[in-house]
């Protein structure tokens, strides 16, 4: 067989292969046959590998099709710039229930979770976002009054999204803040053990 020759059939070899990640499947699949036929391998065990090896191929794709975890897609999509400036602005000037809230919840103190303050999420911007167990904390202060119609339309929407919610009220945060934390670090310890 010529150089030519070789070329050409290892460019069939390589369109009629499936890649993934770097591997030839195809070849593999063909290699596993060729030892079915010359007798080193029985039907059973060809079957066995086969699916073995597209399970593990299966886990392959869904790990880095889901790689990352913090940001479920969906979620924190691209979002109106108008609403990222203005949760930057609320970030810069927080209640003072939201204070004491982001002072227990920064930089993993409450039970070693992340969270992110007033994030944008399916288009609304909420006061804490826990990415990891998919929480959302809102505090119901003097901006919530009058509105709990779209609060509960919100709500629906995020719940059937996957998306947990804890509402807590900003009074109680103001007046009882460790009562409050005992509340939420319950809340999460609930949602974490589903």
């Amino acid at each position: 067989m010529n150089h030519h020759a070789e070329r050409e059939s290892d460019k069939s070899m390589h369109r009629s292969s499936l890649h993934f990640g770097g591997f030839r499947v195809g070849c593999f699949v063909w290699e596993l046959w060729l030892l079915k036929e010359c007798g080193f391998l029985s039907t059973h065990s060809v079957v066995s590998l086969v699916s073995f090896c597209m399970s593990i191929m299966r886990r392959f794709v869904l790990k880095f099709a889901r790689k990352d975890a913090k940001k479920p897609r969906g979620l924190r999509k691209r979002s109106d710039p108008q609403k990222k400036l203005f949760a930057r602005s609320m970030r810069r000037s927080p209640t003072k229930s939201e204070a004491i809230l982001w002072s227990q919840l920064r930089q993993r103190k409450c039970m070693g979770y992340r969270f992110h303050r007033q994030a944008v999420i399916l288009g609304w911007i909420v006061d804490f976002w826990c990415p990891e167990l998919r929480l959302v904390i809102e505090v119901d202060g003097s901006s919530h009054k009058g509105r709990h119609k779209e609060d509960a339309r919100r709500d629906s929407v995020m719940v059937n999204a996957g998306i947990s919610i804890i509402r807590i009220s900003a009074s109680f945060v103001e007046s009882q803040p460790d009562t409050a934390m005992r509340k939420i670090r319950r809340g999460i310890s609930l949602i974490a053990n589903r």
